[in-house]
């Protein structure tokens, strides 16, 4: 089984994948207490500090998949502003296409995360709200999901995969993401979705949902993993239910068995982004021919790899298949 994994994972190379969903900047300040005093107020401290920028949200994902091998395309919305020129700039270092990103007026969402002395602050969010402090989102207009399906249709024949990730921003609509699944059934494509529970009902029909342990909570109103994946699977007609647990790892349903995957994490050095990693491997797993299973197995893996690196952090091909010679 495990040659077969490794080819698995070595399969991943350059097959065509779509991601869809909200596109986030996330930006890391770490930093140290100056000895120096404030001339400006003496209470508070200075703070000699660096910032570091990652693709955040479904950028994330777009980042794991290309740093697996795949070819990216990555749909969205960004704002015409220097964090969106950020994101472009960052997506091209990474091999991701940007071609069918779409600029809008609103800004772009930003995550900016602090750490002093290796302590977590505070996180800031900007560009969900106004001058104002009123919700800036809205919605997705209809001119700019008529221009992404019509994006997505003409490319769709190529992918071997679509990725939606949703972070409830302005992305994701019912009538939308219903036009997105179908498009990519009909095609007998796999979908891999990330959704938050306020939408869950959205994704109806696609392959894989993979909700974390609290996320899927709301989902089902149930608090045992096996009865939160038959609600939710009865819920939206997916073909399978993949719940992450953190430390413990990763819950499999569907309605033949289920099963718990244990993490392979050894410490735990910061979990931003692990879920984007999970369900990066965990689709490419089942897009390259691995059952869910063992998909998740590697996903499971591959998440806790994660978590011991520093920062908004992806794995490559060539890491997966070392650690996995060491005893998957």
């Amino acid at each position: 089984m495990k040659n077969l994994v490794e080819r698995t994972i070595l399969d991943f190379k350059n097959k065509k994948i779509a991601v869809i969903g909200d596109i986030i900047l996330d930006r890391t300040e770490r930093g140290i207490i100056s000895k120096r005093k404030n001339p400006e107020n003496g209470k508070v401290p200075i703070i000699l500090g660096r910032e570091e920028f990652y693709l955040g949200g479904c950028g994330n994902v777009a980042r794991n998949l290309s740093s697996l091998g795949a070819n990216v395309d990555l749909y969205g919305i960004i704002g015409k502003d220097l964090y969106g020129h950020q994101i472009k700039k960052m997506c091209a270092e990474n091999t991701i296409n940007t071609n069918y990103l779409i600029e809008d007026e609103k800004p772009t969402i930003l995550k900016a995360r602090t750490f002093i002395e290796n302590d977590y602050k505070h996180r800031l969010d900007l560009g969900e709200i106004n001058k104002n402090y009123k919700n800036n989102l809205g919605n997705l207009s209809k001119e700019n999901q008529n221009k992404i399906l019509a994006n997505l249709e003409k490319e769709i024949i190529n992918y071997k995969g679509i990725f939606l990730s949703d972070y409830n921003k302005r992305m994701f609509s019912k009538d939308f993401t219903q036009k997105i699944i179908n498009l990519a059934n009909n095609l007998k494509i796999p979908i891999i979705c990330d959704a938050k529970p306020e939408n869950i009902d959205y994704f109806k029909f696609c392959t894989v949902v993979c909700p974390n342990n609290k996320e899927a909570e709301r989902m089902s109103k149930e608090n045992n993993l096996l009865k939160m994946g038959e609600k939710i699977q009865n819920r939206i007609s997916s073909k399978y239910i993949v719940i992450t647990c953190g430390k413990d790892g990763a819950f499999v349903y569907d309605k033949r068995k289920s099963k718990m995957i244990k993490t392979k994490a050894k410490k735990v050095v910061e979990v931003t982004g692990a879920g984007d990693t999970f369900s990066a491997v965990l689709g490419m797993g089942i897009i390259s021919g691995l059952d869910v299973f063992e998909s998740a197995k590697l996903a499971n893996f591959a998440s806790g790899m994660v978590v011991e690196k520093a920062g908004t952090s992806v794995i490559t091909r060539k890491e997966l298949i070392n650690y996995l010679r060491k005893g998957l």
